[in-house]
């Protein structure tokens, strides 16, 4: 058997550490990038209320921010986090989207930057008479340019709210003008286009996302 030469065992020493990097590297990587699964009991704790078995949705009939037709396919093939409001609430509405948007920075920054293409954050107004294209655009936009504004006719948006459980009505004020009432949970709809849970508000944007992570590594 002919012997290495001292290059050759070099080589094969250098080639080997690499290799044994290289698999250390990998690990890490799944382990970072692969979340641990929620117990019922830990979802309970991060403010989810899980289905016993994710609903179907049917006749969505919105457009986009962009004037884009839409329905329940697009829902389809990622995990969707939905929440209901209008773009002049006072409160409520831009906590809860600045929430999103800062967890959608936090799933696009380093190790997580993999995993974005699963989830996708979507505002539907409850107000069309005010919040148009233009003004939708604008305010979903503001805080991520990866979420999905979705707005039609009143009768159509109360459709898919009724199956999401998300009600609203108007509330007048002074003036003859009106505020929006409306539920402020997040809804959850699955890759296969079912709800599958809803998250309480007011949770953290680390919150949000280990409950999205966890969702995903269930799947």
């Amino acid at each position: 058997m002919t012997e290495l030469s001292p290059k050759s065992k070099i080589r094969l020493t250098i080639a080997s550490c690499l290799a044994f990097v290289a698999v250390v590297l990998v690990l890490f990587l799944n382990n970072v990038l692969t979340a641990d699964v929620l117990s019922d009991d830990q979802l309970r704790d991060h403010g989810v209320i899980l289905l016993s078995a994710p609903r179907e949705i049917s006749n969505v009939a919105l457009v986009t921010h962009e004037g884009d037709a839409f329905t329940q396919a697009g829902f389809e093939g990622r995990w969707s986090y939905v929440f209901f409001g209008f773009t002049i609430c006072p409160d409520i509405c831009p906590r809860t989207m600045g929430i999103m948007g800062r967890m959608d920075e936090m799933l696009r920054d380093g190790t997580r930057r993999r995993l974005a293409e699963k989830f996708r954050g979507v505002f539907v107004t409850v107000d069309p008479e005010r919040d148009n294209q233009e003004r939708l655009n604008r305010y979903v936009t503001g805080f991520s340019r990866y979420f999905l504004g979705l707005r039609e006719s009143k009768e159509n948006i109360a459709a898919f709210a009724g199956q999401v459980n998300a009600a609203f009505g108007k509330v007048p004020t002074m003036g003859g003008g009106y505020m929006i009432d409306h539920t402020s949970n997040i809804a959850v709809i699955n890759p296969d286009g079912r709800l599958h849970a809803f998250i309480k508000p007011e949770r953290t944007p680390e919150e949000l996302l280990r409950v999205l992570e966890s969702f995903a590594a269930s799947a």
